[in-house]
């Protein structure tokens, strides 16, 4: 298998095929998708990130927090076009 390629997001943005408004159709605009959205936020990102003594847990709860920051910046985007 070859290796995989890691894309920074900077790259992401470039390539995406995914636009904005989809993301806000989906979690905006869709009962069902607010639902989910709620739920990963209570799970996800309305927690602190930090454990003390535990720097691996720390970034697995950071990464988790960045992807819900990344669908409300792509919602947001969304509104501004």
């Amino acid at each position: 298998m070859p290796p995989r390629k890691e894309k920074t997001i900077e790259a992401h943005k470039e390539t995406s095929m995914v636009n904005s408004k989809l993301y806000s159709d989906v979690f905006q605009a869709n009962p069902a998708g607010q639902k989910i959205l709620e739920e990963m936020s209570v799970l996800f990102e309305n927690r602190i990130s930090h454990v003390p003594g535990d720097s691996h847990e720390t970034a697995f709860r950071e990464g988790q927090r960045s992807v819900m920051l990344y669908i409300y910046k792509k919602c947001a985007n969304a509104q501004e076009v």
